[in-house]
Formats: structure tokens, sequence, C-alpha cells
């Protein structure tokens, strides 16, 4: 025989009690009424018994609403009673039969005679048990409801409002409980009772209710989106650089991942990618983890004029330079970009940030938000939502699910840049490959796009920084990886260290390096 935790055991008893007292009560302690709408249940209850529609409006909001959410306990009997009754229609082939006194009238006295006359997490008043204690008593109601003008096609917004209602007064519930549990002096039920109310209102957060729908509907908005366009379809996000936009066909509800050791130009095409989106297609969303607001809004203005960033921060600025920071500053304000500081946040708190910050944005901006960017996927932690005694792996794998699972919410695309580990730099061949991600088995798994950089002038270029000799551009393949719904390739850019961005590569100077990288490997082999 078990023996249960004393602890689990008050908090159990004061979740029990809050629950009772909210659904007796209905009013918070200094008398203000709980949010409620009577005669949004009541119309609510006239819909479901339209002669017409009753049937079809029940279909609607079957699974989406039951009895507990009605702050009126008698008309949560009758929802019940609706559910119940129109099942046996169903089951006779009577499916659209109208719902009656006589049968209502049998069904209540089944009712009554269970025991405690309690169902499905009802709650009622004294005064409404007595209402239901005979049908004589409870006839008169069902028959002004009966008799009420329904508008069934509004049935669908008045069930969603009975649930946001509903979640409310589920929130202050567990809110007060808390509250009740922090004034004794047992911590550890504090805690859990804490983590708990957490957990509520992260699922409080979540995506609301959704229906199945038919096969037909996707299939449609798919011929309409894709096959059937009157129009060139544009793209949902790209990256600027033609030969990687070529390859690459980023979609709403998208992951993509960028890959490279520390230097190579990972945050730099993140920036990139947030540059020419929010030029082109929309507003953008950044999450600053490595670099503060500050840091970023000068790497792009730099980025952006062509100048070199050690020049700012000395302040050797000729008249050329400060002409171009002023042009590139005018026509950067206008983008809609906008910066998070997240230094040391956990995912959770990142996602509900996120959540508030898109719908913020599209208000300000009147348009959806198209990307938002994590930089960088390793500074995230994953906090309460990784398993307990999780290893770094996990917890990462856990990061970019839930970055995933944010990017099919806001119906955007998520990128976020992402360390390599250190011994591929031990390979004869050091560009790296999928797998080289750190702690990559659960990056891979969510990732829809993996972008993985090769920049062999990295060391040659910190020898030049030491040495104060001036930066040349650096060529690089940028390779895509993983394409979850696409082939994979290899693009070519020069990285231009000073200005930390990338620039494209003509296709003449991409051959040629390709020519030259063949003919060293040729070498290298013939060597040994």
């Amino acid at each position: 025989m078990t023996t249960q935790d004393p602890g689990r055991d008050r908090f159990a008893e004061a979740k029990a009690y809050g629950a009772r007292r909210m659904r007796a009560e209905i009013a918070s302690p200094d008398g203000k009424r709980l949010p409620a709408d009577a005669d949004l249940e009541l119309a609510l209850i006239a819909d479901l018994l339209d002669q017409d529609t009753g049937g079809e409006a029940l279909d609607v909001v079957r699974d989406s609403v039951d009895p507990a959410m009605f702050t009126n306990g008698v008309l949560g009997v009758f929802y019940l009673a609706i559910c119940d009754i129109r099942d046996d229609h169903a089951a006779n082939g009577q499916r659209e039969r109208p719902i009656g006194r006589v049968e209502l009238a049998a069904w209540l006295r089944v009712y009554r005679a269970e025991p405690g006359a309690q169902r499905s997490g009802i709650f009622l008043t004294d005064a409404e048990a007595d209402l239901l204690g005979s049908v004589d008593t409870a006839m008169p109601l069902f028959e002004r409801i009966s008799d009420a003008k329904s508008r069934a096609v509004r049935v669908e917004a008045r069930a969603e409002r009975l649930r946001d209602l509903a979640k409310q007064r589920r929130l202050i519930e567990r809110l007060w409980t808390t509250a009740a549990v922090g004034y004794s002096d047992d911590t550890k039920l504090f805690a859990d009772a804490l983590a708990d109310m957490m957990a509520m209102i992260q699922e409080s957060t979540a995506p609301k209710f959704a229906e199945s729908e038919h096969i037909s509907i996707p299939l449609q908005r798919v011929m309409l989106k894709y096959l059937r366009p009157t129009t060139k379809r544009e793209p949902f996000a790209t990256t600027g650089n033609p030969d990687l936009d070529a390859i690459m066909d980023l979609d709403e509800g998208d992951l993509l991942i960028i890959g490279a050791r520390s230097g190579r130009g990972k945050s730099v095409l993140a920036a990139d990618i947030t540059r020419h989106t929010a030029r082109t297609h929309g507003p953008v969303l950044v999450f600053t983890g490595e670099m503060n607001s500050d840091q970023m809004s000068l790497r792009k203005l730099c980025s952006e004029a062509l100048v070199d960033s050690r020049n700012v921060k000395r302040n050797h600025l000729n008249v050329d330079e400060s002409g171009k920071l002023e042009r590139a500053f005018i026509d950067l304000k206008r983008l809609p970009i906008f910066y998070v500081d997240i230094a040391g946040i956990d995912i959770q708190k990142l996602l509900g940030i996120a959540r508030r910050e898109v719908k913020r944005i599209e208000r300000l901006t009147g348009q959806r938000v198209r990307v938002i960017v994590v930089d960088y996927l390793q500074r995230v932690r994953a906090g309460r939502a990784a398993p307990v005694g999780a290893n770094r792996e996990q917890q990462i794998a856990t990061v970019a699910f839930e970055l995933k699972e944010l990017a099919r919410e806001i119906r955007g695309v998520v990128v976020s840049p992402s360390q390599l580990n250190a011994d591929m730099d031990k390979r004869d061949d050091e560009r790296p490959q999928v797998s080289d991600l750190r702690e990559s088995k659960g990056i891979e798994n969510e990732a829809d796009h993996i972008i993985l950089i090769h920049n062999p002038h990295y060391v040659e270029r910190a020898r030049k920084m030491i040495a104060g000799e001036p930066l040349a551009p650096e060529p690089c393949e940028i390779t895509l990886g993983k394409q979850r719904n696409g082939a994979v390739g290899t693009a070519h850019a020069w990285f231009m260290a000073p200005f930390t961005t990338f620039k494209p590569m003509a296709h003449e100077e991409a051959e040629a390096l390709q020519q030259a990288a063949r003919e060293a490997a040729h070498a290298r082999k013939a060597r040994r």
C-alpha cells in the first residue's frame, strides 16, 4: 500500500475548495462579480433548442463547450439534457427532431434520481437545486428559453465567448487558491501551487480550440495557393541571396536553422534575412540574446551603409562614411523591425513575449509578422519545458520543438542561428554537415531548413585583424543541408567582415572558386 504525500493532499483540497467557492459564490472577496454573461448563456441554450437549426448548432459547439462553463447551474443542466436527448434522437434516426417539454421532463426525473443530482462538474446553488427540484418549477424557464428568438448562425461566436469567460474564471480561481496556499508555512506546497498555476497560464496562451476540417478544404487552399495562382506567387520570406533563394522555399510555419562555427557569419546571415524580409515582405521580430538591441542596430547600420564598424566605434569617420551612415539611418528606421533583449531567458517566457509582441506589432503595422529571429538557439534555456533531469541535448531539442510550434502558431518563419561542434575542425574536409550541429539530434528533427556556412578564410582574417592589415571579402559556401519539402544545394557569397554582411557572388566568380577548390583537392590527393 502506497503512502500519499500529505502536502499533495492539502494542495488537492485547496484546489477543490477554490472550485467549490468559485461556483457557489461567483463573486470575488470584495464583492465584485466575476466575468460572466447571463444573457449569452441563455441565448446559447436557445440556439440549441431551435426547432430548425438546433441539431446543427449542437454539432458546432458539442466538442468545445461543457456544462461546467455555465455560471447558471440550471442552464448547465439544460445543456447536458440537450446533449443526451440529441444523442438518443441520433441513435433512433431522428436527429433533426425538436426537443420538447415531455422529453426534458422525463430526462430531469432521471437526473434528479442520480446520487447528488450532479454530473460533469455542474455545481448547483441551493436556489438552483430548488428550481430543478420538480418539473413544474423548471418548465417555465425551459418554455422561456425555447420561445426565445434564436440566431443559430452566431452560435459558434457565442460558444467561443462562453469558453473565454470560463477560462478567465478558472484562472482567477487558480490565483485565489495559490494565494491562499501562499499564506501557509509550507514552502514546497506553495512552490507546487505556483508551478500548477504557471502551467495553467501557459495552457491558456496556447492556440484556441480548433475543429477538424475535411480534406477538401485544405486541398482547395493548396490548389488556389500553388497550382492556380491568378498572379505570380511571391515567396513568404527570402534571404536576399538570389542563389540561395532559388533553392530554398521558405513558407509559413517553417523553422530555419543557420549553423556555423563562431565568427563565420551565422548571426550575420540572420541579420541579412531580417533586413531583407522587413524591406520586401513585412514585419520581423528579433530576440537578441548574444548582443543587445543597440549593438544589433549598429551592426545593421554599418551593413546597410557598407561602413567599417571599427571606424564608427573609434570615431574615425570621413565625410563620405558619415553621409553613408546618415542615408542608411533614414532607410532603416522605416523598416518594421522590432527588438526584444532576452539575455538569460527561458523558452516559456520567450513564447509568452513572442505571442504578445506578434499581436502588438500586427496592431501597429496592420501586417502579419513574417519572421521571428531568435539569436541564438543555444542561448535559450529550456526551463520547465524540458523533462526533469533532462541532459543538454534534450534541453536543446525542447527549445527547437517549441520554436517550431511557435512558427506554426503564428503562421510565420522562425529563424535561429546555432553553434556547430568544435570536432569538425579536426576533419580533412572542414565543410560543416548537419550532424555537426551542437546537440544536433533534436534540432535536425524539428528544423524544416538547415543552412550551413563554410568560411575557410576565418583563421586568415583573425591573423590580419591582429596585424592591423586590411580585410578582404571572404568567399563562403552557404549550403542548404536540409529542406523538408525540397532539394538541397549550395550557394556562394562574399562575407564582408568589416561591414558584417554577406554579398551575393557572381556565377563566374563562383565557378572559378569551385574549379580552384577541385584542383586543390586533387593536388592533396596526389601528395598522399
